[in-house]
């Protein structure tokens, strides 16, 4: 079962809200968040709103005189018929004008899907992912680090993923580096310390990105921010794949080598505990 909430309103799912004027359809103006619901609960809700209210402060999206951290949460929690579930959360900016908009004001559309289970889990096998070497992301983007509406490079990337049967595919920058994958942050455990892009480096900033690096960090284990080139992963002794959805998730194989997860699952524990 679907929730859509446009406004404060509920509609059916299957009721068409965007007209052929919305910015978000005609030039990806608007920002989103994934998130999740457990028990009645958003964990990580703070790193959710502050990455949202900064992106919607480099678009000069304006914030309608309700918009505070306690109002949206109430409204999500409000709204949601299951005690568990995946929320997109999007702002756009209202209709008017072309490239040049006529209104900062937006509108906020809320997304609720149920979801059968409160905990991250380890993946049972591993993930067998690729390399995308097509449209790559502008090194040192701002707008790389946001979730905008924009994201054609992330499906031309799971294009070329589902053409080769793989599970995910890592996606460069325009140095030659490891950016992030198509829907997931990268991690690589390399000689016991764990390593991550910078977001100068113009991955999304995520938030299980930003969870994971102060959990390792409090569990004492060697984390750092820093470049990572494909040679690197293919040296890695372990590859995760991270979001506020799944958690984590490991990578048994990519380009016929293969990979380990036991800290993975070490850090879903963590996570779960977190929750």
């Amino acid at each position: 079962m679907t929730q859509i909430i446009w406004n404060g309103r509920a509609f059916p799912a299957d009721q068409p809200l965007l007209t052929g004027e919305n910015r978000a359809a005609a030039y990806g103006d608007g920002l989103f968040e994934t998130l999740r619901v457990v028990q009645g609960r958003i964990p990580l809700w703070p790193a959710h709103w502050q990455r949202l209210n900064l992106g919607m402060r480099y678009l000069q999206l304006e914030e309608p005189p309700h918009w505070t951290s306690e109002r949206i949460q109430r409204e999500i929690l409000d709204s949601c018929a299951h005690p568990n579930a995946r929320v997109r959360l999007s702002v756009l900016r209202r209709p008017g004008g072309h490239y040049w908009p006529e209104s900062n004001l937006c509108d906020l559309m809320i997304l609720i899907q149920a979801m059968p289970d409160p905990r991250f889990h380890h993946h049972p096998t591993g993930l067998h992912i690729g390399l995308y070497e097509g449209e790559r992301i502008p090194l040192q983007s701002r707008l790389a680090n946001l979730k905008t509406c924009n994201a054609l490079p992330y499906v031309l990337a799971g294009l070329f993923g589902r053409e080769n049967d793989w599970d995910e595919v890592l996606v460069l920058n325009t140095a030659g580096r490891v950016a992030e994958a198509s829907y997931h942050n990268v991690f690589a455990l390399i000689e016991g310390e764990l390593i991550t892009p910078p977001l100068s480096e113009s991955p999304t900033a995520g938030v299980m990105r930003k969870t994971i690096l102060r959990l390792a960090s409090a569990w004492d284990k060697p984390v750092r921010e820093s470049p990572l080139k494909v040679e690197a992963i293919r040296s890695a002794d372990e590859i995760w794949l991270t979001n506020a959805v799944r958690g984590i998730q490991w990578v048994r194989q990519f380009e016929g080598q293969t990979y380990t997860g036991e800290l993975a699952r070490q850090m879903t524990d963590r996570l779960n505990e977190l929750l």
